[in-house]
């Protein structure tokens, strides 16, 4: 949102973006540069990004009727759509890796549909996205050529019609020159959301009587079911920060919040397909380990060696900064995913840690699944569903099982004397803290003692990151809400 704002200070950012909690990680820093060198490979030579108007103050999703721009100067919608779409895709992908703990399968259908839904949406805006710059592209050369043919009637007098032009002073005249340069038309720029969506009215791409429903084939729709997905997620944060307050569950949390954004957008067959992915949802703390898994393996080692008093003093400066180490990514794999079946645009060359696992869900064998799930009709339909789903998805589907097979066995090396320390009790509903005070002296926590804290210590850090997350993309939702809006656009159509 505001590495395209006009005047940008990016070194002041990464000072900054973190708050309270310090600069950016080196590891963030990388992957923003990563962002920005595929942006700028998918708008391609000749095209600079959009230039935006500087945020001013923040909203709360859905704190007003009226929904407020995150810039006054330029109304709704003043964010570059390939960063937008950037953005998006990494979101989609860290709900997979970092949402879906292995062996749950029936939440893994909903989530692994939703990721779907976003990727294949992202495809159309960016390709709305390519054919307005394309249109931009050819409207610059038109410029050239216009004001270089004006330009020579301007520099040269024809003797006599039908005659080779003479020309006065078009071969020296250093005034020509100068005025030729500075008078050449602006570079093509990559569009905001806003102007996307204007340039499919202005070019009746949707059909503005129909409106608000949308051409299906379109970044109109594109965007508004990626909004919507955006807006679901965000929704599960706000409400598992709520677990056990308002919500009992992290099953209630995410009903809750499926009910909100979707529930009359779905059809009765999609909506009993997600009743079911909600019941297969794993306790928030599960969740909340899964989230982070570096954090977790600096907390385990340090309780393990003594070092628990340290890290639970409640101050917050345990939070997450490590650097992202050189060698690792020299030594880390090249994560690209295009599918050249939907003419889809790279969309990152990001280098993954080797302690990042991917949780292939859907690979998991029906045998291996307990209880009434493996039987469940409304499961094995969803799991059909994203059977005939995978196959518009083929390419991407392969490159993420690649890289997931790769990462799951570095893990499985990496963690390996931890993960039998969380097969055993739940302590989530216990209460207090889980060590004695000798153990806050400086000794070692083991067995259900570790278990409780490392609830308590990753509880912690994923509020804390959830917090932030909240912070910055509620503002972005209430933006785009209000351009769906302005615009007409908030297709009430069913699936």
């Amino acid at each position: 949102v505001e590495s395209s704002t006009d005047g940008f200070d990016a070194s002041g950012f990464q000072e900054s973006a973190s708050g309270e909690n310090g600069p950016l990680s080196e590891r963030m820093v990388y992957v923003l540069t990563a962002i920005d060198d595929a942006v700028a490979k998918s708008r391609g030579r000749g095209v600079v990004e959009a230039t935006t108007k500087p945020r001013q103050g923040d909203a709360d999703l859905d704190s007003s009727p009226t929904p407020s721009p995150l810039s006054s100067l330029a109304g709704y919608g003043d964010v570059d759509a390939l960063k937008f779409c950037a953005a998006m895709r990494l979101l989609a992908e860290w709900r997979v890796l970092r949402q879906v703990p292995e062996g749950y399968r029936g939440y893994a259908v909903g989530m692994g549909l939703g990721h779907k839904d976003v990727v294949q949406n992202i495809v159309k805006i960016e390709a709305a996205v390519h054919d307005l710059i394309e249109l931009r592209k050819q409207e610059h050369e038109h410029a050239l050529e216009s004001m270089e043919q004006d330009w020579d009637k301007a520099s040269c007098q024809a003797d006599g019609y039908g005659e080779e032009p003479t020309c006065e002073s078009a071969a020296n005249s250093e005034n020509n020159e100068e005025g030729k340069r500075t008078s050449t038309p602006p570079i093509p720029t990559s569009p905001t959301l806003r102007e996307l969506l204007q340039y499919e009215i202005d070019e009746e791409i949707q059909n503005v009587e129909k409106l608000p429903r949308l051409k299906e084939k379109s970044a109109g729709m594109g965007l508004l079911w990626v909004r919507r997905q955006l807006h679901y997620q965000t929704e599960i944060f706000s409400n598992v920060m709520l677990v056990p307050d308002v919500y009992q569950s992290a099953t209630d949390a995410v009903a809750a919040a499926y009910t909100s954004v979707y529930d009359r957008y779905h059809g009765w067959a999609v909506q009993k397909i997600f009743n079911y992915s909600f019941q297969a949802a794993p306790d928030v703390d599960v969740i909340y380990r899964h989230m982070n898994p570096t954090k977790l393996q600096e907390v385990t080692a340090a309780a393990m060696n003594g070092d628990a008093e340290g890290l639970f003093d409640g101050s917050g400066d345990d939070v997450d900064s490590t650097p992202f180490p050189k060698e690792k990514m020299e030594e880390s794999e090249s994560f690209l995913v295009f599918d050249d079946e939907l003419n889809q645009t790279p969309f990152y060359n990001l280098h993954m840690a080797n302690e990042t696992q991917y949780v292939e869900a859907w690979s998991i064998p029906d045998e291996s699944i307990e209880g009434k799930e493996g039987t469940n009709p409304w499961i094995r339909f969803g799991l059909h569903i994203a059977s005939e789903w995978d196959k518009l998805s083929a390419h991407v589907e392969a490159e993420l099982d690649k890289f997931g097979k790769h990462m799951e066995g570095e893990w499985d090396k990496a963690v390996s004397g931890i993960i039998g320390l969380f097969q055993g009790n739940d302590a989530s509903n216990d209460q207090g803290l889980p060590f004695s005070t000798d153990v806050r002296g400086g000794g070692t926590l083991s067995g259900e003692a570790l278990d409780r804290y490392l609830s308590v210590k990753m509880e912690e850090d994923a509020k804390m990151h959830i917090a932030r997350y909240l912070e910055v993309v509620s503002p972005l939702l209430e933006d785009i809400r209000g351009l769906f809006e302005e615009m007409n656009c908030d297709d009430p159509t069913k699936v």
